[in-house]
């Protein structure tokens, strides 16, 4: 049982002072490959945090903090490593082309949003042109040709 206000954990029945990274231990015991600690190991072998933090983008293994041992799937060898670290370069080698493509496709955008605004200035300069004629023909009497 732990007193939270304390800082104390009854351990077998006698009262142990601990420090804050001790105390994440007993209460939090399983860490998962991500390094996300847990209470209980099937909560730790389906952490979501894994999906962006681990290898593979999954969780490989669960780890108990008070022995060392890995108590949920295996850790990975390193041939793996080699093969989830070549995956994760190309990825992201294909996320800063994609990053490029996008800011190629944001400079034409401007420039065809650009175009666009001076045709539509153009457009309201000739209408505003075209509206103050036919207010002075109306004002000297000359008859529109339409």
């Amino acid at each position: 049982m732990t007193d939270v206000t304390t800082r104390y954990v009854t351990v077998l029945g006698t009262l142990a002072e601990v420090g804050p990274r001790q105390y994440a231990e007993v209460e939090y015991p399983y860490v998962c490959s991500c390094g996300e600690q847990y209470r209980e190991v099937e909560y730790a072998a389906t952490c979501r945090k894994c999906r962006t933090y681990s290898l593979g983008g999954r969780c490989l293994y669960v780890t108990d903090e008070r022995t060392g041992e890995v108590v949920w799937g295996r850790m990975p060898t390193q041939d793996e490593v080699a093969e989830y670290e070549a995956a994760d370069r190309e990825e992201r080698e294909e996320w800063l082309n994609e990053l490029a493509y996008l800011k190629g496709e944001g400079e034409r955008y401007e420039r065809l949003e650009a175009e666009r605004r001076e045709a539509e200035a153009k457009a309201e300069r000739e209408l505003l042109e075209d509206i103050l004629y036919l207010t002075q023909d109306e004002l000297s009497g000359v008859r529109p040709r339409c």
